[in-house]
């Protein structure tokens, strides 16, 4: 049975936490997620608003639980935090039944058809869309950090649009 990386994590500081909920109450984390949002400038890394006191540090992976990398790390406002979550959740759910389907289809096919849809694939892979970038509705200005409203959070995320 492999080690489970959530239980008798060891920091860098030397503390070691039985559960992952035991670590999110070590020094070492609280420092750490002060360190993350001042570095950050307490901007949250989706909507691009500042929050100073109700923020989360979210882990992108867990490799280094305990001794992590500043790119470990992301910070996010409660609402997109929890938006991050939810996206997750419900990708899983539409995996494994999207997954099933493909099972059921594939198995009807012939080698020569799955190359076809592998091949298909691996172009759609190879070359990932562009999105535009942002611009302002209200003052139409090509890149939000030209815009003051954007630059201070307000308005946000109705105040922005895909540039077409």
């Amino acid at each position: 049975m492999k080690n489970n990386p959530m239980t008798n994590i060891r920091c860098s500081t030397g503390e070691v936490a039985k559960t992952y909920q035991d670590y999110l109450q070590t020094r070492h984390w609280k420092e750490l997620r002060i360190k993350v949002a001042e570095e950050k400038e307490h901007r949250c890394e989706r909507c691009f608003g500042t929050f100073l006191y109700i923020f989360h540090v979210h882990h992108n992976n867990y490799k280094h639980l305990g001794n992590e990398r500043m790119k470990d790390l992301a910070f996010y406002c409660d609402k997109c935090h929890a938006s991050i979550h939810s996206d997750r959740k419900n990708a899983r759910v539409f995996n494994k039944s999207y997954n099933n389907l493909i099972t059921q289809k594939m198995s009807k096919m012939s080698e020569e058809q799955i190359e076809k849809v592998l091949e298909f694939m691996d172009s759609l892979i190879a070359k990932p869309e562009k999105k535009p970038p942002l611009t302002c509705r209200t003052c139409e200005k090509k890149n939000l950090l030209d815009c003051q409203k954007c630059l201070n959070g307000k308005n946000l995320p109705f105040h922005t649009s895909r540039a077409k």
